[in-house]
């Protein structure tokens, strides 16, 4: 299937869940990704911050922080260049709206030296839909493949999904990244 058609699909699908189910997964997806044995050495975390039809990511951002963990939150500097920058949190209250009203960290942040990343870090990713392999389809605009390019090639990556957003096979480019991980409410999915 045609990745343009495969988004269309899974957004479909997602619109047929209310936001109240929606929190339920969300909330078992948590609780699966702080079952993750590698999560115990991370000490610097970056995560997207999620709109309302994704995986809530407001709630692990706040137990992050409470554990004393470095988060980070993405910030799109140039749209049609793809580019996004990563800037230091200490609260939600750090946040904005930004590029396509989704919060996003205020400039006046610290941001992310993308040199010093290493293994005590581990990157929380979004996607409209996953396979088993770590293939990741994304929302189009290629930010993360080329965030992931930039950097540490060993850096954790890690994906949270729906059970519904999974297909059997994705079909990469050569500018994919892949995840490590997919998270779901259901299961811990070990890619790699």
């Amino acid at each position: 299937m045609e990745k343009t058609e495969l988004r269309k699909l899974i957004k479909k699908k997602r619109n047929t869940f209310s936001k109240n189910k929606l929190a339920s997964l969300s909330d078992r997806i948590a609780d699966n990704l702080f079952k993750l044995e590698e999560l115990t050495f991370v000490k610097n975390v970056l995560i997207y911050v999620s709109t309302n039809v994704e995986v809530d990511t407001r709630k692990l951002i706040l137990k992050f922080l409470e554990a004393g963990v470095n988060v980070y939150v993405p910030r799109v500097m140039d749209l049609g260049q793809g580019l996004m920058r990563f800037f230091k949190i200490n609260s939600l209250e750090d946040l904005e709206p930004g590029c396509m009203k989704i919060l996003e960290p205020k400039l006046d942040l610290e941001e992310l030296d993308e040199a010093s990343i290493d293994d005590s870090f581990c990157i929380i990713m979004p996607g409209l839909s996953f396979d088993k392999k770590g293939h990741r389809l994304g929302y189009g605009g290629g930010f993360y493949d080329r965030f992931n390019a930039r950097v540490n090639p060993k850096l954790l990556k890690v994906a949270l999904s729906f059970e519904f957003q999974l297909v059997d096979e994705l079909i990469a480019n050569e500018f994919d990244i892949d995840v490590d991980k997919v998270i779901t409410e259901k299961e811990i999915i070990n890619c790699k």
